[in-house]
């Protein structure tokens, strides 16, 4: 992504994906090349999924989380970030 304003080049960003059947990886580049987010997100089952992002920011983070279905209407997600904030939620459809 390149951003273009009046006085020329404003910002740009460059991102990088991987994908192979159960598994998703991805790195982005962004701000004019200052901030970096890479993540990675692994189906263990059809029920299971787990999920980390780490960022390089002005504020570095990591986050790992992971979701079941609990049957075919309804999930438990869990989250915990380098804050020690941990989030659960539960959603139906």
């Amino acid at each position: 992504q390149v951003e273009l304003n009046s006085s020329g080049l404003g910002g740009y960003s460059a991102g990088l994906g991987y994908t192979e059947n159960d598994f998703t990886a991805s790195f982005l580049a962004q701000k004019s090349l200052t901030e970096f987010i890479f993540s990675v997100n692994h189906n263990v089952s059809d029920k299971i999924s787990v999920a980390t992002k780490a960022a390089y920011t002005d504020k570095s983070m990591i986050e790992v989380g992971a979701a079941l279905k609990v049957d075919q209407d309804s999930s438990v997600k869990v989250k915990l970030d380098s804050d020690f904030i941990l989030t659960i939620g539960y959603g139906t459809k």
